[in-house]
This record gives structure tokens, C-alpha cells and sequence, in this order.
């Protein structure tokens, strides 16, 4: 609840007026503004004074996911970013340069998982922007309906690389969410929206932590073991007669791809590491 009171004193300097006017505020971090401006723009509005005396004569209301998308496609047509995004189903991204969203996909994976990406964005791209979705969708099994939602996905990451725009994977996410897309998919399969470079992002700042714990984290990171199984071979001297030998020592070879194995032979239960690879 917004409560204030304001006082002016009058210009002849001899009698306090009480002001009809309220003076509110907001605090907002500096690196939000562009955020802020943004939103304000999306809803056509140039300044926050103007927001709030609409929202105080009951024009806003809250918008609906359909209104959403409208607004979205209203936004790109007026941008000029993508054209011929009329109606519904859409059509924008049947002007995107595939070879150019081919090379951004193998500057970002091998290419071997670029051309599945792709192939499965080319083959589907059409039901996941159609009226009806699901009803394709949901024929498929898991594992393939997964595949064609990191496909689009990635599609949605491009469109932001190039023209620094996050209306096309807000629509993505809007599309996934309204007919429940990740439904029935595993942990594994299960399409996580988060921002693009997120995973990026992380690993970097867990390389960053220094010292025993910071190098212990980027082992198991690197390596994939458990606590146990790093104290295990922190623990272990390495054999010297070579990585044919019987004995309980760790035996490692270096090889010529600068990754280096690591048998171990640890057992505990139904638990086992057997080896890891790491860089040397």
C-alpha cells in the first residue's frame, strides 16, 4: 500500500498548503534501467509516470499468454528484425539463413550433434510454431520429442546471438510452457529454459575458485568421480611398472590428445570406478 503526505509552502512564504499531489518511488538497480526501459517500450509506454496513471484509470489489466505473443509479434514486425510474422501459425523462422544458423550451431557443439539440431529444427520447426503443437508432438516417443526441443531451443539462442533479441525464445518458452512440451520427459531429456551462455557462465566461475577446494571441485568436475573416490585416489601412489600390472596402485596413461586415463579399480557395494579420464 502506497501512503504519503506531501507539503508545499506557498510562494508568498506565509501560509503551508497541503498538495493534492503524492510523490512515490521506486528503487532500482543501475543495471536494470535498460531492462526497465525495455518493458516500459514493450508496453508503450515512455516513462513510469505514464504507466501508473493507466493503471490508476483501470486500462491495464493483466495480459493473458495469447496477448503476449501478440504483443511479441508486434514487436518484431515493428523492429523490423522479421517480416511476414502475420497470424497465427508463424512463419519467421522460414527466414533464417540455415547455412548461417548451420555455422552457429558448429561453433557451439561437434557437428555431428549441429547437423541432428538442425535436421530436427528443419523437420519440426513448422508443428512446434503451428496452432495445434502438442497434438503432433505428443505422437512422438520422449526421447525424440526432446531432441526436437533442443533443436528449437538452440534456434532460439541464435536468433538472440544475431540480432540481440529475446522476443523469438520468449515465444519458445511461452509455446513449451502452454502445452506442457516437457511432459513425460526425464531428468535427462527434460528441456531446462534457462539464458543463453548460462552453462558457460557457471563452469567459469567454478574454475575461478582457488586454493585445495577450488582445484578438488575442477577434479570432480573434470573427472566425474565422488567425494570417496577422489579421497581414494588422492590416497593412492601410482604404479611404476606400468599399466598392465595387478597391483592396488593407481596406473595412469598419458596419451597423445593431452587427456590422461586413470584406472582405479575402486568398488564399494554396488558402487564402482573402474577408470576416468582427464586432461594431462
Amino acid at each position: 500500500m502506497i501512503m504519503g503526505q506531501h507539503t508545499t509552502i506557498s510562494e508568498y512564504g506565509s501560509r503551508i498548503q497541503v498538495s493534492k499531489w503524492k510523490t512515490i518511488g521506486v528503487k532500482v538497480r543501475s543495471e536494470e534501467l535498460p531492462v526497465l526501459n525495455r518493458q516500459l517500450g514493450r508496453l508503450n509506454y515512455n516513462t513510469a509516470g505514464d504507466l501508473i496513471k493507466d493503471l490508476i484509470a483501470g486500462k491495464i489489466t493483466k495480459v493473458t499468454d495469447d496477448q503476449q505473443i501478440d504483443i511479441m509479434k508486434t514487436n518484431l514486425q515493428t523492429s523490423g528484425q522479421i517480416t511476414g510474422l502475420s497470424g497465427k501459425p508463424y512463419d519467421f523462422y522460414k527466414q533464417i539463413d540455415v547455412n548461417e544458423f548451420y555455422s552457429y550451431l558448429k561453433e557451439k557443439y561437434h557437428e555431428r550433434t549441429a547437423r541432428c539440431y538442425l535436421s530436427y529444427f528443419e523437420r519440426y520447426a513448422s508443428i512446434f510454431f503451428s496452432i495445434t503443437p502438442d497434438v503432433e508432438l505428443f505422437k512422438l516417443k520422449p526421447h525424440k520429442r526432446s531432441w526436437i526441443l533442443q533443436g528449437i531451443k538452440r534456434f532460439g539462442d541464435f536468433y538472440f546471438k544475431k540480432y540481440n533479441s529475446r522476443e523469438v525464445t520468449q515465444l519458445i518458452r511461452q509455446i513449451i510452457e502452454r502445452y506442457d512440451l516437457n511432459k513425460n520427459l526425464d531428468m535427462k531429456d527434460k528441456i531446462y529454459l534457462v539464458s543463453p551462455q548460462f552453462i558457460e557462465e557457471k563452469i567459469k566461475k567454478i574454475f575461478e575458485i582457488p586454493g585445495e577446494i577450488g582445484f578438488t571441485i575442477k577434479i570432480g568436475l573434470l573427472s566425474g568421480l565422488r567425494e570417496q573416490e577422489l579421497i581414494y585416489i588422492k590416497e593412492r601412489e601410482i604404479c611404476d611398472n606400468g599399466y598392465g600390472c595387478d597391483c592396488d596402485k593407481l596406473h595412469v596413461v598419458n596419451c597423445n590428445n593431452e587427456m590422461t586415463v586413470i584406472a582405479i579399480g575402486w568398488t564399494r557395494g554396488n558402487k564402482k570406478a573402474l577408470a576416468t579420464i582427464i586432461p594431462t
